[in-house]
């Protein structure tokens, strides 16, 4: 949670479960039922209004680039499919959505 500095991430307490239970009843319905520090979901905010996350937008070393892999317009789509992007624990079966720019060789 502090690691974001847009604010974006937040604790979801207790109290907010109690208070989350009372307004709207049965625990089937509610979208939230234990204590927790909400993970990050891409300023999905922005995203619905067409606008790159906020860590996106705003990192002037370009950090992070955030795109859509099935366009392939899109500047992480073409460098993905050029291999200068690439996925790191596949080696582990797991299928990143997470890419990594850098060294190949490592």
């Amino acid at each position: 949670m502090i690691a974001c500095p847009y604010d974006a991430r937040y604790v979801y307490s207790a109290a907010d479960v109690s208070e989350a239970r009372i307004r709207f009843g049965v625990e089937g319905e509610l979208r939230q039922t234990a204590a927790h520090v909400d993970k990050c979901n891409f300023c999905y905010t922005r995203l619905e209004q067409g606008i790159e996350p906020a860590c996106v937008a705003t990192c002037p070393g370009e950090a992070r680039i955030f795109g859509d892999l099935d366009d392939p317009t899109s500047r992480v789509a073409q460098l993905v499919s050029s291999g200068q992007a690439r996925p790191i624990g596949q080696e582990y079966g797991t299928r990143p959505k997470v890419f990594y720019i850098g060294n190949n060789d490592s």
